[in-house]
């Protein structure tokens, strides 16, 4: 596959609600993660973009943003094209996040293929997710479905999305028999199913990933196509792109278009490389525990460090025991 034909989009429109306790700058303002550092030395955000560049071009490497984080964000993304910063007017859920991208793209390469990332991960072995994620853009060129990486679970954590593992074909890839967000009865399918953790980083063409909209928002994706339609010689939005947003309702791409949408999915698994989604403070604690020491730099970001993660831990454990 040319490289030219490579995209990506970065997912950096969170909120980080169940880190703000961790994230706090030192003005005492909560910063979502994905801006913060992990520890000591570039944002999450940064090392995200970097991890993108051996496999798809700079040009071509997208972050999605909320409008609201623009203090956030102008500083993390120096690297990337202005065209490339799409901003949305508000946070609408990975689904509209998602979607607003993948039309961007389309109206600049309609033969794109595309892998999305989240913007928040902490990876301790880069070089091994890097690779799986060149075999994911290879595998969808091949492949009309879209390919998921999934991570071998080490615990049963109910809090995670599982994919399910139907047969592989010739090069390893499996069919997805389920996809399960946030499953009630875990243990009983682990005993009997083979499940990955939904590490929600898949690629697909640019065309099939619509196509998964196309069968569950078809509404969304004209409205929203329409506008993007409606920009003028500079690119900017008009008034009613800002009211689309606010009538748009909030999208999961997981729950509400992925779960849906089990027979055009694949998936792929990938070696450990220590990803962790710090998603909550225990897993900030568990992961610093394994990275070790912290090495410092001069960045001027929020830190994720491991006095604050356990005393948030403990205040959590307290409210509990009360």
């Amino acid at each position: 596959m040319q490289s030219t034909q490579r995209y990506s989009i970065v997912l950096a429109g969170g909120a980080g609600t169940r880190l703000r306790g961790l994230t706090r700058n030192s003005a005492g303002a909560a910063v979502p993660k994905q801006f913060c550092s992990f520890n000591g030395g570039p944002s999450l955000l940064r090392t995200t973009l970097a991890r993108l560049e051996p496999i798809v071009p700079r040009p071509h490497i997208c972050a999605v943003v909320s409008a609201h984080h623009r203090l956030w964000w102008r500083n993390e993304i120096w690297s990337l094209p202005v065209s490339n910063v799409i901003v949305q007017p508000q946070a609408r859920g990975t689904g509209i996040g998602l979607l607003l991208g993948l039309l961007i793209i389309e109206q600049r390469n309609p033969e794109a293929v595309v892998i999305s990332v989240p913007a928040d991960h902490y990876v301790a072995r880069p070089d091994i997710l890097v690779n799986a994620m060149d075999d994911a853009l290879i595998a969808a060129t091949v492949d009309e479905g879209v390919v998921m990486l999934g991570m071998e679970p080490e615990t049963l954590d109910p809090e995670f999305g599982y994919i399910s593992l139907g047969a592989p074909n010739a090069y390893g890839i499996h069919e997805v028999a389920e996809f399960v967000e946030r499953p009630n009865d875990l243990p009983r399918r682990a005993s009997s199913e083979r499940l990955l953790w939904n590490s929600f980083i898949f690629a697909g063409t640019c065309e099939a990933l619509l196509h998964l909209y196309d069968l569950r928002f078809p509404e969304i994706v004209t409205r929203l196509r329409m506008a993007l339609g409606r920009r003028d010689a500079t690119g900017a939005h008009g008034r009613d792109f800002a009211v689309l947003f606010e009538e748009l309702p909030t999208i999961d791409f997981s729950a509400d278009v992925l779960a849906h949408s089990t027979g055009h999915l694949r998936a792929l698994s990938v070696p450990d490389c220590g990803l962790s989604d710090l998603g909550t403070p225990a897993r900030v604690v568990e992961t610093l525990r394994r990275a070790g020491p912290a090495e410092f730099d001069s960045i001027d970001a929020p830190v994720l460090r491991p006095d604050l993660a356990y005393a948030v831990r403990g205040e959590m454990q307290q409210g509990t025991a009360h």
